[in-house]
């Protein structure tokens, strides 16, 4: 497992509404479970950004090396692509602002070959750490299987314990994975708006240190997809550009926090906070 600790912090943005929110709705340590170094980024790095600015702690959790699926030839190629997409990963997280991260390095793409308990306790062993409040990973309509893996392993190691600090957790969407997801009833469907106005320029910058994961538009994992899509999520809330979320489990007081700010929240038929 690597960890690593950074004093760099972001330089301020513009005073809004929205942010002085989040910390009510996300509480104050917020984790952030990533299948592979990028994806968190991809999913989140607008509202990561905006945590940080609110002085909200984040811990991000990088699952997967995220390179050894590819066929480095050698042991020391892919020893040296690992650092590599990790080098990357730090240059992006302290765009964003975060101090701290940790690497578990398991097999990527190979996800499914470890038990799920497997996978849970070690997620588990840093929710016990950390004792975050608010968790926020993969969506399970994923076509990645890494991506699948991660939601389940979080929503077995936060399940529902009367000692838990756990109070909402949320899946994100990533382009190259969730937008390839054909299978009519296994869609992602954003009921939690995130208005990253702000910092989506932070977001854009962020991934772009991830040199060998950008491509070319139309490609989905590119910086000109990346925007669209933020401003196409804006659309739906009204705002020049946002992060959508799958709400999966959030306390009523997240509720009434996300009537008063420049969140949105859609109505689920027939579903309750927990």
């Amino acid at each position: 497992m690597l960890e690593s600790r950074s004093n760099s912090r972001p330089a301020p943005l513009t005073p809004g509404g929205l942010k002085s929110h989040l910390p009510y709705l996300f509480g104050s340590r917020v984790l952030i479970v990533a299948a592979h170094p990028d994806d968190e980024v991809l999913g989140c790095g607008g509202t990561i950004r905006l945590l940080i600015e609110e002085g909200v702690e984040v811990l991000v959790l990088y699952l997967s090396d995220g390179v050894t699926s590819r066929g480095s030839h050698g042991e020391k190629l892919e020893r040296q692509d690992i650092e590599s997409r990790l080098s990357d990963a730090k240059l992006a997280l302290r765009e964003l602002g975060v101090q701290n991260f940790k690497a578990l390095g398991l097999k990527d793409n190979q996800l499914d070959s470890y038990p799920i308990l497997d996978i849970a306790k070690l997620i588990e062993s840093v929710v016990g750490d950390f004792k975050p409040t608010f968790v926020i990973t993969h969506s399970l309509s994923d076509l990645n299987v890494d991506h699948r893996v991660a939601n389940q392993g979080v929503l077995t190691a936060c399940r529902p314990q009367p000692s838990s600090q756990v109070r909402g957790i949320a899946s994100f969407e990533v382009l190259s994975s969730t937008g390839w997801q054909f299978d009519s009833k296994n869609q992602f469907a954003p009921n939690l708006f995130v208005d990253i106005s702000e910092s989506l320029e932070s977001k854009i910058s962020a991934l772009g240190f991830f040199k060998n994961e950008i491509r070319e538009f139309p490609h989905p994992r590119s910086l000109a997809a990346l925007e669209s899509l933020a401003k196409s999520r804006g659309a739906q809330l009204g705002v020049p550009a946002a992060e959508g979320r799958s709400r999966v489990k959030s306390s009523r007081s997240a509720e009434a926090e996300i009537s008063r700010s420049r969140l949105a929240l859609l109505p689920v038929p027939g579903e309750e906070f927990q």
